[in-house]
């Protein structure tokens, strides 16, 4: 008869002694969390190219045939024209803008305050506040419809000029104008008769 008492007993210090090694069971467990959707919107953004040119020979631009010769131009600080805008064009021929910059501001006829930081244009009696170019293309714009958000709105009257602001022609908010001036070079501008703020402008355009 074989005697398995001794056995038993070495197997149950042996157990006792791997849980002394290991220590305590852990009663840690994980806690999942649920993440609720989340709807991203993206704006398409209107695209601008500029162009402006160097003058005078203190500027260094690598592997054009003049500005790029070694020991003759310096790679200082060149004198450079004013930026010209190229080319304005817009997704869906549409302009939109939450004033989120002044990038579209013209600075030298707005009086108004043209905010990016708190994202409006505020106006008071008298004020205005025009645009650069918003489009600009070798189409024609033939018409245009304007749309604007804000408070006191009735206070504000809209124009659109096709011809780089040689004319401008009044419409009115969520209202179409057929231009009489036809041209490829759109700028908006906004005069106010009393207090107000513009919050939103979309400006969708119809090419010839």
């Amino acid at each position: 008869m074989v005697n398995f008492s001794g056995f038993l007993e070495g197997v149950g210090k042996d157990k006792q002694d791997v849980k002394d090694q290991l220590g305590k069971r852990d009663e840690t467990f994980p806690i999942l969390i649920k993440a609720e959707n989340e709807t991203i919107r993206i704006i398409p953004s209107t695209v601008v190219i500029k162009k402006r040119t160097i003058t005078g020979s203190d500027g260094f631009i690598l592997g054009h045939p003049n500005y790029g010769v070694l020991g003759t131009n310096t790679l200082g600080s060149p004198t450079y024209t004013s930026y010209s805008s190229q080319k304005v064009v817009s997704p869906n021929n549409t302009f939109l803008t939450y004033f989120r910059d002044i990038i579209f501001k013209d600075s030298g006829n707005t009086t108004a305050t043209w905010d990016g930081t708190s994202q409006k244009i505020t106006f008071t009696t008298g004020q205005v506040a025009q645009s650069e170019l918003i489009y600009k293309d070798d189409d024609n714009i033939v018409s245009a419809n304007l749309s604007a958000e804000g408070t006191n709105l009735s206070n504000l009257t809209f124009y659109l000029s096709a011809n780089n602001g040689a004319n401008w022609e009044q419409v009115n908010n969520n209202s179409s104008v057929s231009f009489v001036n036809v041209s490829n070079e759109l700028k908006f501008k906004i005069v106010a008769s009393g207090n107000a703020e513009l919050t939103k402008l979309q400006i969708t355009y119809t090419k010839e």
